[in-house]
């Protein structure tokens, strides 16, 4: 695919032994032992770039701020740090964690005093509402339309995010809050590779 897009280099991680380093290409063995960060890092680091600094932002812009407020001025209007988000989707149904449990989580939360907010993408508008309607407690519907970045705003105010295994799309986001990824049990029995829950 690389290729595909015209590159004149490539440098990746191949699953044999040896290391292929050529006019066209920098092949390494794939470290299977590290974290999937510590991989990235490795594979630059072979390049001769810096790789001691494993931390993992993701900015916030003005423009994602706008966005929230013009889109969904009442998930903006949120009091800060006052909610605990709840994100059941995932594109591959066999990643999500049941319904009944984010309801349960959510009902617990609820009841402690807390704002509960069902995120999501505009597809999965009936995933939020039919655990909203699970639920015993009332939760605020936050499925919508809108860019990662003004997702990643509503969860940078959230006391915590609880997700779902989804996938590019919503990773860099379990980074602006603190945050629990549930996982499927596949995923989990290869704990070498990832990390079931990233909480900071």
């Amino acid at each position: 695919m690389v290729r595909a897009f015209g590159a004149r280099f490539m440098v990746a991680h191949h699953p044999e032994e040896r290391i292929v380093q050529n006019a066209t290409e920098g092949l390494w063995p794939y470290p299977e032992q590290l974290h999937e960060i510590h991989r990235n890092l490795h594979l630059i680091g072979q390049l001769g770039a810096t790789d001691g600094d494993d931390r993992i932002t993701f900015p916030l812009m003005s423009s994602d701020q706008t966005e929230l407020l013009q889109r969904r001025p009442d998930l903006h209007c949120l009091p800060e740090a006052g909610y605990v988000c709840l994100h059941p989707g995932a594109r591959d149904a066999a990643k999500r964690w049941p319904v009944e449990r984010f309801a349960a989580i959510g009902d617990a939360f609820a009841s402690s005093g807390w704002t509960v907010v069902i995120t999501g993408s505009e597809a999965e508008q009936a995933l939020a509402s039919g655990l909203i309607a699970t639920m015993r407690h009332r939760a605020v519907h936050a499925a919508c339309d809108v860019s990662i970045g003004a997702l990643s705003v509503l969860f940078s105010r959230a006391r915590l995010l609880i997700s779902n295994d989804t996938g590019g799309r919503t990773w860099p986001l379990h980074w602006v809050c603190p945050a629990w990824w549930c996982s499927s049990p596949p995923i989990l029995a290869a704990g070498h590779r990832w990390t079931a829950a990233a909480m900071r």
